[in-house]
Parts: structure tokens; sequence; C-alpha cells
């Protein structure tokens, strides 16, 4: 029973070391591009909503390799990102 333990925290640990690997080739910057209001109100709070654009680059070691736009919806009052549903 203590060869299979010893040998799930290997296995653990070399995830683990693959995963920081992963992070340090592939990586991705995050920049607001823009905020404006947006229509509705915080389910939570019920303070004013807003729309963040968001830049995102893709970089592999250093070499930008996509570039993204995303649009996220956060409260101005509480700052909880909102996320929208198809009505």
């Amino acid at each position: 029973m203590h060869i299979h333990i010893y040998i799930g925290r290997e296995r653990e640990r070399f995830r683990e070391r693959e995963r920081m690997r992963m992070i340090y080739v592939c990586e991705e910057e995050e920049k607001e591009v823009g905020r404006k209001k947006a229509s509705g109100i915080c389910p939570y709070c019920g303070g004013t909503v807003e729309a963040v654009d968001i830049e995102g680059k893709g970089k592999l070691f250093c070499l930008p390799i996509c570039l993204r736009f995303k649009r996220k919806y956060l409260c101005s009052s509480c700052s909880r990102r909102l996320v929208l549903y198809p009505s």
C-alpha cells in the first residue's frame, strides 16, 4: 500500500512540473482596451453593469502567436463577473 501512495505522489509532482512548464512556455497577456456602460442590472446587488473589452495576446517562447478580443461583463458596485445566458 505504501508503494502505491508513493507512486501517486510522484505522479502528482510530475504533473505539477508539466503544468509549470506549460505556463512558462505558453502564456497569455490580457490588457483592458475599453469600458462602457451596458444595459441591465446586477442580480446580486442591483448595481449597474459595465462591458469591458479585453485584448489577449497568446505567446509561445515570447513570440506572439494569436491576438484575441473578449468582452466581459462586470458589476460596477460589487465587481462580480456576470455571465450572459441566451433567453
